[in-house]
């Protein structure tokens, strides 16, 4: 069984929040879907599964509308665009309330981190090294770690230096295997 609203038109190539509230009196399958739809021409659908049991339950899909060059994309869709429930069950009571259908501000994945609280006081931007090409990873005066609260870290201060408890001043670095290593792929 199912149930289809009438005709609507919606955008090319906006995201929508499509949801309604749905209760059986005993469990009941089903899919709440937008579809766009003219027969023997073309068929588009996008939803979700449900189940709907004694209490009310809230069921939400998100999804995007085809725009020209997508390759579910057909001439004249956005115009006939329906919302459909289907019920697998032949028995039984089911009730269906608050339908609604809402264009949606998609989010980036950085976006939607952070809408789930994660991450809420981080950056992403360029952090503005002196020279990293060179080596040189300070922060110049205008980086926007320092708007975070940041602080320079002393790199002058950072590796051997002269100190009255070090043994020898300067240090001499000691060759090591790494500048010895000859390799001789043809041995075994």
């Amino acid at each position: 069984m199912n149930f289809v609203t009438g005709e609507f038109a919606l955008k090319p190539g906006h995201t929508y929040r499509l949801s309604a509230n749905f209760r059986a009196d005993t469990p009941t399958k089903g899919s709440l879907n937008p579809q766009a739809y003219v027969p023997n021409t073309f068929f588009w659908a996008k939803g979700t599964g449900f189940t709907a049991e004694p209490t009310w339950k809230r069921v939400v899909t998100t999804f995007r509308f085809p725009a020209k060059g997508d390759t579910d994309w057909h001439e004249g869709m956005e115009k006939n665009v329906r919302i459909r429930i289907d019920v697998s069950q032949a028995i039984g009571t089911i009730w269906v309330d608050d339908v609604e259908l809402k264009e949606a501000v998609a989010m980036t994945e950085w976006e939607a981190w952070q809408a789930l609280g994660l991450d809420k006081h981080s950056v992403i931007a360029d952090p503005l090294f002196v020279n990293p090409a060179g080596g040189d990873y300070r922060l110049k005066p205008n980086s926007p770690a320092f708007k975070l609260g940041f602080k320079p870290i002393p790199v002058d201060k950072i590796g051997p230096y002269k100190d009255d408890l070090r043994a020898t001043w300067p240090i001499k670095q000691a060759i090591g295997a790494r500048e010895q290593m000859k390799l001789d792929w043809t041995k075994k």
